[in-house]
């Protein structure tokens, strides 16, 4: 079954495809090679990767780990790191730009920091992603990185078989534009469409950890939307329900080792320090962009159960309510009272 899914709900704009009947096998790095961006003045600032019939890479710094192990490896790769500050993957807003993976007849992940998850369950690999984290919106780049991958992956829009998408929490405008887009093309291709919360797709990124797991979006206004998580056997299991809160709050109940992961993680890092010492630690900063690869595996197993949703009626997941429904409650409440 293929997949295709998108990912709108914060500044990163995501897409990807991917195909249960792949060949791609298993990751083979699922801690996600994470000390290779520990060095100070090494981050990608843009990456181009395309897997199919090359050989092997000599760029360590883009996963160094996914170079130990026979057979796992970069194919080819296109880095430019022009005018790159220190530590681009340890500081907010300073990361991976843009990125196009195409995994397409790749054997083993070459690149664990997309997530390893991807690559979790036997026989289901991502054919392509393209990840684009400039903050421009949505609606600009959205249908041209959606052409992209169907390209990357060898597909044409009839050949997917049904659509995944980010439907919140996260940025209101960017929630719509993703939503919208894939419902008007389940409409028009006539497949299903399956809905994914981007705290899920967050924590479905660490499979291997053992310990708690806390998703963190900033939501403005001085609050965080968080929600936790622990895998039991290799599935996710949800702690907590979807919240918004301010960030003490959010981490004030948490009385163990916690893997913090969003932007909100970093943003609000000192509170939380703060709160919770040495009990705290943080992804990677690479890891704090939603990957739509996430989205469309978390989307597998309810498109295998037909648990799919009705995409007239598919709305965003807010959590709470726009600055124009509370200005316009507030108005009408003064209209009320001046009855």
């Amino acid at each position: 079954m293929k997949i295709l899914a998108v990912d709108t709900a914060t500044e990163s704009c995501s897409v990807a495809i991917i195909d249960s009947g792949s060949s791609l096998g298993p990751s083979s790095f699922p801690c996600s090679g994470a000390s290779s961006f520990q060095h100070s003045g090494v981050g990608t600032l843009a990456e181009v990767t395309n897997a199919k019939k090359g050989t092997q890479s000599s760029f360590p710094r883009s996963g160094a780990s996914s170079f130990q192990r026979s057979g796992a490896g970069t194919l080819a790769e296109v880095t430019n790191a022009e005018k790159e500050t220190q530590s681009s993957f340890q500081r907010s807003g300073v990361g991976t730009l843009a990125e196009v993976t195409n995994a397409e007849k790749e054997t083993q992940s070459s690149f664990p920091r997309s997530g390893a998850s991807s690559f979790q369950r036997s026989g289901v690999g991502t054919l392509a992603e393209v990840t684009n984290a400039r903050k421009e919106t949505h609606s600009k780049h959205l249908m041209g990185m959606i052409q992209t991958a169907l390209g990357l992956a060898g597909l044409t829009i009839s050949e997917v078989d049904g659509f995944a998408v980010a439907k919140g929490p996260g940025s209101f405008t960017g929630l719509r534009i993703g939503i919208s887009t894939v419902k008007g093309l389940a409409a028009a291709s006539g497949k299903p469409v399956v809905g994914v919360s981007n705290l899920d797709a967050l924590a479905f990124q660490f499979p291997f950890s053992s310990g708690l797991i806390c998703s963190l979006l900033d939501a403005h206004k001085k609050e965080v939307y968080c929600a936790c998580y622990r895998f039991e056997e290799g599935v996710l299991k949800k702690e907590t329900t979807d919240q918004v809160l301010p960030p003490d709050k959010a981490v004030a109940d948490i009385r163990e080792p916690c893997l913090f992961v969003g932007n909100a993680a970093l943003l609000y890092q000192e509170i939380i320090m703060e709160k919770l010492g040495e009990r705290a630690i943080f992804a990677p900063a690479f890891h704090n962009i939603i990957r739509a690869s996430m989205v469309a595996h978390l989307s597998l197993e309810r498109f295998e159960k037909n648990d799919t949703e009705d995409a007239a009626l598919l709305v965003p997941h807010y959590i709470r309510k726009s600055d124009a429904e509370l200005n316009f409650g507030k108005m009408k409440s003064k209209l009320v009272s001046g009855i």
